[in-house]
């Protein structure tokens, strides 16, 4: 949310008294983003604006009338840092906030498995919901977040004793739970990717076969039991982890190296290891938390400003890589330095930034075409017409929202596409001519189908558009997609769009659950498309 009137004027509210110095950290830093564009007009929003726009994000509610009414007649200057203050302290706050990471670690808690043998359906909501509890508990405490991760980590007896156990156990599935676990840990605590090196090294990305068994290795001891129907958690002081040996045939073209097999060492992603007589899971505990590991508060820093913009400093907020930059590295590292200095609160954290004057400006477009954005919402309205590509080509209205990336396969123009929950899922739009409608509809939907385990293809007409349109709605699972993590469900919607010569190909593909969300924008966009 980067907004100011030209030469870096704001017209924000006057200084507040207690104004946290973070704010102050937060503006200079989107300052000084590349791109940033100090000509553009930016303004304070009005009261009723900042009230709504605060309370929804803080605790998920709207304001009523008469809360607003009452904000607005209040002449106290400080009364914006105040009410970001009352936010934070309320029992609210704690219960949105825990369940924006329960939806994160689990998704939907009425789906989540737990293969243990004799437990009573139905237990795995109930386990999930008592560890959603528990962590409200921590956060309306303002539990520093390192401790709130070691406890996670740390976890063991009872589920009753000790709730903080479902979220290791929601891993207790499949035929390798600590590896399932290794790949979800790092991608929720540490925002990275590691599953694409389950059986090869990661084609562009840091990762090991080794770094992702060595990080299972710590939790390979872990059993789980029932006891009087209850579920258990022991650790175990023996017991290794042997690394599935790759085939050839998944080689690709020799360009990655396989996992070869062997014993894994329990080593963390960042440095350091367990001894042989070591208690595997308290090491890695601290090992994690250590401040010799800023990984943990630079992905936790990263997630909040997601929430808060809608846009990740890395986006998506889980997939920090090589490949994919912060848009500002400096601002990343000033959050994390902020967090580490102020013992890990979550709640300091959102303070400063909810109180900066970046958080409280108008939704406008604050940087140069194509400069990486910090926030989700502010595109330009508008139809679009692509540069460098010959006159005559297709003209769109992309949604508000939506921002645009570089290319990647086979689209030459993309746009991320937010999930409308704020969740870290993200949705990929993109376009790109495709010769005769025919060869549109049988090659390339084809082709996408093919990369699916279970590729289903559903068809149908919309009516409306300004040329044919036909629909495609291809669903089912991808596995080795350096975007997606696991065997996930997928969907591909796919309008093809055709006038007697030649047809485009509109395509939004992702979680099946963003997607449907979206769809109905996205036929909006097939039938408002203009081929001259």
């Amino acid at each position: 949310m980067i907004r100011a009137i030209g030469f870096l004027l704001f017209l924000a509210p006057a200084s507040q008294e207690g104004q946290p110095s973070l704010a102050a950290t937060v503006d200079k830093g989107v300052r000084a983003v590349a791109g940033f564009n100090p000509t553009l007009p930016m303004r304070s929003v009005d009261d009723a604006t900042f009230l709504r726009r605060l309370t929804k994000d803080l605790i998920s509610e709207d304001p009523g009338a008469a809360e607003i009414k009452k904000f607005e007649a209040d002449a106290d200057a400080s009364k914006r840092l105040k009410k970001i203050d009352e936010l934070l302290a309320s029992k609210q706050f704690a219960q949105a906030w825990a369940l924006r990471f329960e939806r994160e670690f689990f998704g939907d808690r009425k789906k989540v498995k737990m293969e243990i043998p004799g437990l009573a359906p139905g237990s795995e909501e109930v386990i999930v919901g008592r560890f959603t509890e528990w962590l409200e508990g921590q956060i309306a405490k303002d539990k520093p977040w390192t401790e709130i991760v070691a406890s996670i980590l740390d976890a063991r007896g009872a589920v009753a004793g000790d709730p903080a156990l479902g979220y290791k156990l929601s891993f207790e599935r499949g035929p390798q739970p600590a590896v399932d676990f290794a790949v979800g840990f790092s991608r929720h605590f540490l925002g990275v990717r590691i599953r694409c090196a389950r059986c090869h090294d990661h084609p562009f990305d840091l990762w090991k076969v080794e770094d992702v068994y060595g990080l299972a290795a710590f939790n390979v001891r872990q059993r789980v039991r029932l006891v009087k129907g209850a579920v258990e958690v022991r650790y175990s002081d023996e017991g290794e982890l042997s690394i599935e040996k790759s085939p050839d045939v998944n080689d690709k073209d020799n360009k990655v190296k396989l996992a070869a097999g062997g014993t894994a060492k329990p080593k963390f992603l960042y440095g350091g290891e367990a001894g042989p007589n070591d208690d595997r899971i308290k090491v890695l505990g601290n090992l994690v938390t250590g401040k010799a590991n800023p990984q943990l508060p630079r992905a936790l820093a990263n997630r909040v400003w997601f929430w808060l913009f809608g846009h990740g400093i890395v986006d998506p907020p889980d997939d920090f890589n090589l490949r994919n930059k912060a848009s500002s590295q400096a601002l990343l590292e000033d959050l994390t330095k902020h967090l580490i200095a102020n013992n890990y609160s979550i709640k300091s954290l959102v303070r400063g930034i909810c109180a900066s004057q970046i958080y409280q400006a108008e939704e406008v477009p604050p940087v140069r075409e194509g400069a990486t954005p910090l926030y989700r919402g502010r595109t330009v309205k508008g139809p679009f017409i692509p540069k460098k590509l010959p006159t005559g080509w297709v003209s769109f209205e992309v949604p508000e929202g939506w921002s645009r990336v570089e290319r990647r396969y086979d689209m030459p123009y993309r746009w991320r596409v937010p999930d409308k929950e704020k969740t870290a899922l993200t949705a990929d739009f993109g376009i790109q001519e495709g010769g005769s409608a025919a060869a549109a509809k049988i090659g390339q939907v084809e082709g996408w189908r093919g990369q699916m385990f279970g590729g289903e293809v559903a068809s149908e007409k919309i009516e409306g558009g300004k040329h044919p349109i036909t629909l495609f709605s291809i669903t089912g699972a991808f596995y080795c997609d350096p975007d997606l993590e696991g065997l996930p469900p997928y969907r591909f919607l796919v309008g093809v769009v055709e006038t007697q010569s030649k047809s485009f190909l509109f395509r939004l593909s992702g979680p099946p659950e963003t997607v449907g969300d979206w769809r109905d924008e996205f036929v909006k966009l097939l039938k408002a498309a203009s081929i001259p």
